[in-house]
């Protein structure tokens, strides 16, 4: 990347992906789409966003199968951050290269179980 480039963040999407009209979209929890029965499930990633208009403050979004809006985990912000400014991970999502799988974990003490992603390629 060019270093003029590091800078042009122009609102224009780098994804060949639209996202859908509002309404159309059908937003998701990682935990709603986790499958005990398939937990290998692969979830294609078709755009990568960050939503800086949520309660709790700036949260990344996966988009994928269909017309489904992912909410991801806060500590996978500055991850997608990165991501989104890496022109090979831009290439493999337009290519139709790039996933994730669903993880469950556990932090130490506590009996809660949450939901973060595992990327993989495709």
């Amino acid at each position: 990347m060019s270093i003029a480039n590091r800078y042009n963040h122009a609102a224009v999407s780098r994804y060949n992906y639209e996202f859908p009209e509002p309404g159309t979209a059908h937003y998701v929890t990682l935990k709603e789409m986790y499958s005990e029965q398939a937990p290998e499930r692969i979830f294609g990633v078709y755009a990568l966003f960050i939503n800086d208009k949520g309660q709790y403050g700036p949260q990344p979004i996966a988009c994928s199968d269909g017309r489904l809006i992912f909410n991801l985990p806060a500590h996978l912000l500055e991850d997608v951050k990165k991501m989104r400014e890496d022109p090979e991970v831009t290439e493999a999502i337009n290519d139709g290269k790039l996933g994730f799988k669903i993880r469950t974990y556990q932090r130490k003490g506590s009996r809660s179980v949450l939901y973060t992603v595992e990327w993989v390629d495709m």
